[in-house]
């Protein structure tokens, strides 16, 4: 929640705006601590956070021009129908899945590492965490083994290492139990589910060649639930890929350059990181966000300065007694005059 907060907090007020944070009540705890410390380090005009419980009609009938939002596809489009009704421009980031490719050329060593610490940190929550991942079948049981050791190298004993991300809610808990169980992925189930529900606790969780129309790979999973499927050719994973919706980012790995570049051409409906898994979220200079339709907004670095500002042309003109020359009609004698000009040498112009 901190990071969901600061980073789009962070392009708003580097592009010269008074900022207004609102984050769901529910992580009370991570707002009281901002709160304080934007209290005492920061000037109030510059930025506020609302700590109470309010309606997404409050907030909106606020003194505001512009509204950036991530969430679930439900409450974007109630934020969207809402600041559309009161002429609001919005920028709004969709929840959605991040997709793991391992193409047969892969550094599988690499690959494991970054997809499985990309999945379990901070129990999966993060929106760049990958959901599910493809694995040819020359490296899928290797690619398992390993997966496996680093869970067991990184992750064991969780419920004594206070380090080990818990779950936002108890009934967060409950959805990815029911995710995870047998009748809802239809795949197989490679490690034992350990939780504590009192504790928001969820051990790492490993499911291989679940169903495709599965909650375990259809939807977004904000937990830890590491679905791995085995493919046999990349032309079915790219048509499957770029012929679904709701997609924000795809982690390609692979060591054969002229295989990614083919990828990146035919994926061209979401974000593509090659031999990366997550990073963007921990890297205020890369872009946070969707690709396409309403949403496609954008944070960190430069894209988040282009997302909260709107660019302006100034201009300044030298010789425009000169224009008249070129409305129409055009006279034989305004015909001629117009080409004794040499036109672009007649006018300066600055942005």
């Amino acid at each position: 929640p901190l990071y969901s907060l600061l980073k789009p907090a962070i392009s708003a007020i580097a592009a010269g705006n008074h900022v207004i944070l609102y984050a769901d009540p529910q992580v009370k705890k991570v707002i009281d601590v901002l709160n304080n410390v934007l209290t005492r380090h920061t000037d109030e005009k510059r930025i506020q956070i609302i700590t109470d419980r309010t309606s997404y009609e409050q907030l909106l009938d606020l003194p505001i021009n512009f509204v950036y939002a991530s969430g679930t596809p439900a409450q974007c489009k109630e934020i969207y129908k809402l600041a559309g009704e009161r002429g609001i421009p919005a920028a709004l980031s969709e929840r959605a899945l991040n997709v793991a490719v391992v193409h047969k050329s892969a550094d599988l060593n690499l690959a494991t590492e970054k997809i499985v610490l990309s999945r379990f940190i901070n129990a999966g929550q993060y929106n760049t965490s990958t959901d599910h991942v493809y694995v040819h079948e020359s490296l899928f049981t290797d690619f398992l083994v390993k997966a496996k050791i680093h869970i067991y190298c990184n992750y064991a004993n969780p419920e004594k290492n206070r380090d080990y991300g818990r779950l936002i809610n108890q009934d967060q808990v409950k959805k990815i139990l029911d995710i995870a169980s047998a009748e809802s992925h239809e795949g197989q189930l490679e490690t034992k589910i350990n939780y504590d529900l009192e504790g928001n606790l969820i051990e790492p969780i490993i499911i291989t060649n679940p169903g495709e129309t599965s909650r375990a790979v259809s939807y977004p999973v904000r937990g830890p639930v590491l679905s791995i499927i085995k493919y046999k050719d990349i032309e079915e994973v790219t048509n499957k890929l770029k012929g679904r919706a709701h997609i924000n980012n795809v982690y390609y790995f692979a060591n054969d350059t002229e295989q990614s570049a083919r990828f990146i051409a035919k994926v061209n409906n979401c974000n593509v990181f090659i031999n990366e898994a997550g990073t963007q979220y921990f890297n205020f200079n890369l872009p946070l966000g969707s690709v396409g339709g309403i949403y496609n907004a954008k944070i960190g670095g430069a894209y988040g300065i282009r997302t909260f500002s709107n660019s302006r042309v100034v201009t300044e003109g030298k010789g425009l007694r000169q224009f008249k020359h070129l409305i129409p009609p055009l006279s034989g004698t305004r015909y001629t005059t117009f080409h004794r000009f040499d036109i672009l040498k007649k006018f300066t112009v600055r942005q």
